[in-house]
């Protein structure tokens, strides 16, 4: 006999925003939420992502780093983490950064629904 199939809950947080430049804060920041999370609804989060805003109208003068640098810096924070990447895409809003994580968590862990 095949054991029933239980579905379990799994969440996700990310960070996102002008990330200018990446620091220790941005990283804690996540690892708070992900505590958080698992101590208020006992859901394992199973990543963390840094998504660094692309400015459409980044100028060299406002002291934003080019969202290319910034994504590599971001990476480069990442590093060591096992469960902390960055979001390459640049997306210019939040739900679709979230859009795109949840896509790429499913394709990453095809058995994690929603």
């Amino acid at each position: 006999d095949a054991a029933p199939c239980v579905r379990r809950k799994a969440a996700f947080v990310v960070l996102w925003g002008a990330i200018n430049p990446v620091h220790e804060g941005h990283l804690s920041a996540l690892e708070a939420a992900a505590e958080a999370i698992a101590a208020k609804t006992h859901t394992p989060v199973i990543g963390g992502f840094l998504a660094p805003s692309l400015c459409e109208e980044e100028e060299p003068d406002d002291g934003l780093l080019p969202f290319t640098e910034r994504r590599h810096l971001c990476k480069l924070a990442c590093a060591d983490s096992d469960w902390i990447e960055t979001c390459p895409w640049g997306r210019a809003s939040s739900s679709k950064v979230v859009r795109k994580v949840q896509k790429r968590l499913q394709e990453r862990f095809p058995r994690v629904n929603g």
